[in-house]
C-alpha cells in the first residue's frame, strides 16, 4: 500500500496528494496538488520556476502530512461520537432493564467497555473513560432501583428518612405530623429488605461519585414520600368510596391499598 494513502478510507488525501511508491518515492497516481502546482509553474518568474519546481516533492510531503494529522482528527471525533451514541443506547437499555438482574446489567456494562477497546485509546485516557462508564452504568441502575422500590434504595446507600420542614413543625408541635407518622410507620413496619436483592446493586456504590451518590439519596427520598402519600391516599379514597360502591355495584373501580399500604400507614 503506498505510504501516504488515506487513513481513514475517505480517499480525500488520495485525491489531494495522490499516491507515492514507498519502495522509490516515485509518483504512481496524481492528485490535486500536481495539477495546482503544475498549473502555477509556468505562472512564475523564470527566476524562480527551477527552484519552485525543486521544492514540489517537499511541499506534497508537508501538505500530505497535515492532511493526514486533520483526517485522522475528524475520523477520531467520528469515532468518539459513534461510542458516545452507543453507550447511550446501553446505559437506556440499563435503566429499562430490572435493576434486581444482575446478568442483564454486567451483559449490557459489557457491551460498553467492548466499545471502548474498539477505540484504541491510550491507556490514561480509556482508564478515565472505563470509569466514566462504570459511574454512568451504576448511576442508571440505582435511578431504575429508586423507580421500582425508592425504599429499598434508601437501605443501600445506608441512609434514613431526611429531616425536612414536617420534622420541623412536628418538634415545634410536641408530636408528629400525620406525614411524619405514616413515614415512620412505613419504616419501621415494612418487609426487611432481601440481602440477596440488595447485594448486586450495593456493589456498585464504589463505582458512583459523592456527588452521584448525594443526588441519588435525595432522588430515594422524594420518591418514597411520593409513594407514602400515595399510600395514604389510596387507604383514604378506597375507605370513604368503596363501601358504597361494592354495596351499589358489586366491585370498587378504585385503586384498592395494598397490606403493605396499611401497614406504611397505620403500623403492622
Amino acid at each position: 500500500m503506498a505510504a501516504n494513502a488515506p487513513a481513514d478510507g475517505t480517499g480525500l488525501h488520495e485525491a489531494m496528494y495522490g499516491l507515492i511508491d514507498p519502495r522509490d518515492g516515485r509518483v504512481v497516481k496524481t492528485g490535486l496538488f500536481d495539477t495546482l502546482f503544475d498549473d502555477a509553474l509556468p505562472g512564475m518568474p523564470e527566476s524562480q520556476r527551477a527552484g519552485f519546481a525543486r521544492q514540489k516533492e517537499a511541499m506534497r510531503a508537508v501538505g500530505a502530512r497535515r492532511m493526514a494529522q486533520r483526517q485522522k482528527v475528524r475520523r477520531q471525533d467520528y469515532e468518539q461520537a459513534e461510542v458516545d451514541t452507543a453507550l447511550k443506547t446501553s446505559a437506556i437499555a440499563i435503566g429499562k432493564a430490572n435493576p434486581d438482574d444482575p446478568v442483564t446489567f454486567e451483559a449490557a456494562r459489557q457491551d460498553g467497555l467492548d466499545l471502548i477497546d474498539k477505540m484504541g485509546l491510550d491507556p490514561g485516557i480509556r482508564q478515565q473513560k472505563v470509569k466514566d462508564w462504570f459511574g454512568t452504568a451504576a448511576k442508571t441502575r440505582f435511578e431504575a432501583l429508586i423507580a421500582k422500590d425508592p425504599k429499598r434504595a434508601l437501605e443501600v446507600f445506608g441512609v434514613g428518612r431526611p429531616a425536612a420542614g414536617g420534622d420541623v413543625l412536628g418538634d415545634l408541635l410536641g408530636k408528629k405530623t400525620p406525614d411524619e407518622a405514616s413515614a415512620q410507620a412505613f419504616e419501621e413496619h415494612a418487609p426487611a429488605p432481601d440481602p440477596m436483592a440488595i447485594g448486586p446493586a450495593a456493589d456498585q456504590l464504589a463505582d458512583l461519585s459523592p456527588d452521584d451518590v448525594q443526588r441519588l439519596i435525595g432522588q430515594a427520598h422524594a420518591a418514597n414520600t411520593v409513594q407514602l402519600i400515595e399510600a395514604r391516599t389510596n387507604i383514604a379514597l378506597a375507605s370513604q368510596n368503596a363501601p358504597g360502591a361494592i354495596a351499589n355495584t358489586g366491585s370498587y373501580s378504585g385503586k384498592m391499598p395494598s397490606s403493605a399500604d396499611f401497614a406504611a400507614v397505620y403500623g403492622a
